[in-house]
């Protein structure tokens, strides 16, 4: 039995991972081909301080967020309701202050400090990553413990 659950734990963590991997690298995807083109073509130039002005981790941290938490809530499931509650609100606030801290940039982009703003943007980013991760272990072992997908 105890060798049963810590299989569904890693298999869980292995799915989530793969989910995890191929939302970021959609998610991300019109950043790696800018990438990749300036590195090929020297006319083009990349700018990560551009990406941090413009709230492009903010976006990612939003969609990963959003993703999970629909995923979530979509399907059945039989947990109380305080679990629920504790699942939404990590990741509202993810979207709130990603929200915030977006609309604090747009308001006065040139008053807001690069360094200060890269790092709440990447803690913020960082946070969404670990929360979808353990949001998809959660999903995964629930529907194989349950018997399948939806369960």
């Amino acid at each position: 039995m105890a060798n049963e659950q810590v299989d569904i734990f890693i298999n869980s963590i292995i799915r989530g991972s793969v989910w995890l991997l191929w939302t970021l690298f959609f998610g991300a995807l019109q950043i790696i081909i800018v990438l990749v083109l300036s590195l090929i073509f020297s006319s083009l130039s990349f700018d990560f301080a551009q990406l941090i002005k413009d709230g492009v981790y903010l976006f990612i941290a939003v969609s990963l967020s959003s993703a999970v938490m629909v995923d979530y809530f979509l399907r059945k499931r039989n947990e109380s309701e305080q679990a629920n509650f504790v699942y939404g609100v990590m990741g509202f606030l993810i979207i709130f202050f990603s929200a915030f801290i977006y609309a604090a940039l747009i308001s006065s982009p040139e008053s807001a400090e690069l360094k200060t703003l890269g790092i709440v943007e990447y803690v913020i980013l960082v946070f969404s990553i670990v929360y979808a991760l353990v949001m998809k272990a959660i999903i995964y072992s629930k529907d194989t413990v349950r018997g399948g997908e939806y369960a």
